[in-house]
């Protein structure tokens, strides 16, 4: 039933409206202590081009999983996104970062670009993860977001780091 599509799209609209719901009641609780709600989002939003080769296997569209996260940033339901914009091909990252600043127009200042130093796309160097923080200043954006699955930055990735604070 699945491959049809008036029942996929139910499918999608019922996983979106009960993860939106949770998000409403996440946002009464933080209004309530005076907290931000923000979100490490995926990074693909609706029709950014998929990853299915191996070790990704796929991160899948945002809102095929349930995070409209735009549409929550509309709704002013979160304060913050992080979309998880991990990838090793600097080609993909500045699409994909381009569609997230498409997206968010006039509300940039609620973006933050995730950058992976390592995640399970792979590695990139500390040239690479210069180039990343290059286009997200570029693009205007009030900062950046760094991964890295081993939690731990050398050297030469703290340089790069401090060039960016500075």
């Amino acid at each position: 039933m699945r491959s049809q599509p008036a029942v996929l799209y139910k499918m999608l609209a019922l996983r979106n409206a009960n993860v939106t719901a949770l998000v409403r009641t996440m946002r009464e609780l933080t209004r309530e202590y005076d907290l931000d709600l923000t979100i490490a989002a995926r990074a693909n939003y609706l029709n950014s081009l998929d990853i299915t080769a191996p070790p990704v296997w796929g991160l899948g569209p945002a809102v095929l999983e349930g995070q409209d996260w735009v549409e929550w940033v509309d709704e002013g339901l979160i304060d913050a996104v992080y979309p998880m914009n991990y990838h090793t091909n600097l080609d993909l990252f500045q699409a994909v970062l381009n569609d997230h600043l498409r997206l968010l127009t006039p509300q940039l200042g609620k973006l933050f670009s995730g950058v992976g130093v390592s995640s399970s796309m792979g590695a990139n160097d500390p040239a690479a993860i210069a180039a990343r923080l290059e286009a997200v200043q570029a693009a205007g954006l009030p900062g950046a977001v760094l991964f890295n699955k081993t939690n731990v930055y050398n050297d030469d990735y703290l340089a790069v780091i401090r060039d960016f604070t500075h």
